[in-house]
């Protein structure tokens, strides 16, 4: 008797579950109608009790295979014939054969032949000096002080690393790279005197133990005032140099005094700074007045001059010396024009006050307000005549006696004939004066 087709109606499927006993679960006697292995035969075989089960069973379950066919759905396949018997005795020889893993056949490939390169990366990577440098922070500190000043800022904006060492040891970085550049305008020019070139420390440390507020160091902007001014002193000398207006060595110092002094807004400190006899010395007060003697001769020159020692005068009034380097230099005062507007900034107007109704109008150019301002002390805050540098010179001297006119014609001649020899000093050309530098520009 055949069984059922699996694709029979549930009326046929109801009907034949409702001839199992109660004694029997549907579980149980399909798995002995059809001969299929059960959890429980299964473990029985592995433990070797096959036998036993094998020799209870019932009648019904030695009877001859019944034939099922199987109807796929329609369209994909024909019909197939199977037997119960086979399809257990697969059952039952998957169950008791072991479980082997699949392996493919593979050739044994050694990595280092494939990526010796990888291997020589990460386990050797290539040498950089700048990684070295970093760990390495004297030397660092050293390598920075032979840089220019424009390659430091750009590493210094480039590089993380650099960036936070640097921030770490600021005011270190600042001061010695000034002492290894220009020491002696690093002297001079303090950055305690310029506030608004400080900076507040990056590591936020306090200016004192009382204080909790953190204190102002140098910063990259006085660095390049410094180094501003110690070129622009090299140059006014060099073009001297060139007009055979030579100085002693030292002068440079009394220039960038000078220079300091134009920093100053009021007349007071000018007085009590070149009153400091350990600032301005009876050398220096002398030697400024050769500087002043030697640009006077520069200025009234009949060939190569303007004409005028009043250029001088004008030069220093100003409040950088930086007027007086591009007047040298041939890019200033060239036009009558740019020399009246020096002479309308310059000269003080009276003390009475501007008409509102002008306050607006220009005069060649400048705004009322600009008129006479850099005669006045404070550069037109004041009432008061700013004191030149010339002036204050001259007064310091009378005061301290030195009686510096007894060295105008000394300090004209100086600089012409060498003292060794006897022999006249020829003038140095431009090439000279760039390659020997202080051999050609200042003599002892």
């Amino acid at each position: 008797m055949t069984d059922p087709p699996r694709n029979m109606p549930n009326s046929d499927v109801k009907s034949g579950a409702s001839r199992q006993t109660p004694e029997t679960p549907s579980n149980a006697t399909a798995a002995g109608r059809y001969s299929l292995p059960t959890p429980t035969s299964s473990f029985a075989v592995e433990l070797g009790e096959n036998d036993h089960r094998l020799a209870d069973s019932t009648p019904e379950q030695q009877k001859p295979p019944d034939v099922v066919v199987e109807q796929p759905e329609k369209g994909k396949h024909k019909r197939i014939a199977s037997t119960s018997e086979s399809r257990s005795t697969a059952t039952d020889n998957r169950l008791l054969r072991p479980q082997l893993a699949l392996q493919r056949k593979r050739s044994r490939i050694s990595p280092a032949s494939i990526l010796p390169a990888l291997e020589t990366t990460q386990l050797n990577p290539p040498f950089n000096i700048f990684t070295a440098l970093l760990e390495n922070n004297d030397l660092l500190l050293e390598v920075s002080s032979r840089l220019d000043i424009k390659s430091l800022i750009d590493l210094y904006a480039m590089s993380k690393d650099y960036h936070y060492l640097l921030n770490s040891h600021y005011t270190t970085y600042m001061k010695h790279y000034s002492l290894k550049r220009c020491p002696e305008s690093a002297a001079i020019f303090r950055w305690t005197c310029y506030k608004s070139l400080c900076i507040v420390d990056p590591c936020l440390r306090p200016a004192s133990l009382q204080s909790d507020r953190p204190r102002d160091i140098p910063s990259l902007r006085w660095l390049q005032m410094v180094l501003y001014r110690e070129h622009v002193v090299s140059e006014i000398l060099t073009l001297l140099a060139l007009e055979s207006h030579r100085v002693p060595r030292a002068t440079t110092a009394t220039i960038k005094k000078i220079w300091f002094i134009l920093d100053m807004p009021t007349n007071g400190a000018r007085i009590g700074y070149i009153q400091e006899q350990n600032c301005w010395g009876n050398r220096d007060l002398l030697l400024a007045t050769m500087f002043f003697i030697k640009l006077d001769m520069r200025f009234s020159d009949p060939v190569d001059g303007n004409g005028e020692c009043a250029l001088r005068r004008l030069c220093l009034t100003q409040k950088s010396l930086t007027v007086l380097w591009k007047t040298l230099r041939g890019e200033m005062l060239t036009s009558r024009l740019e020399l009246m507007q020096m002479i309308v900034r310059t000269i003080p107007r009276e003390d009475e006050d501007l008409d509102p109704r002008f306050a607006e109008d220009t005069v060649m150019g400048l705004a009322a307000k600009e008129i006479g301002a850099l005669g006045k002390e404070g550069w037109g805050k004041g009432n008061d005549p700013m004191l030149r540098p010339d002036e204050l010179i001259m007064m310091e001297g009378f005061r301290r006696r030195l009686n510096l006119q007894k060295y105008y014609v000394a300090c004209m001649l100086w600089g012409y004939v060498d003292p060794r020899t006897g022999q006249n000093i020829p003038t140095p050309t431009l090439d000279e004066a760039q390659h020997k530098g202080d051999k050609i520009r200042a003599i002892d």
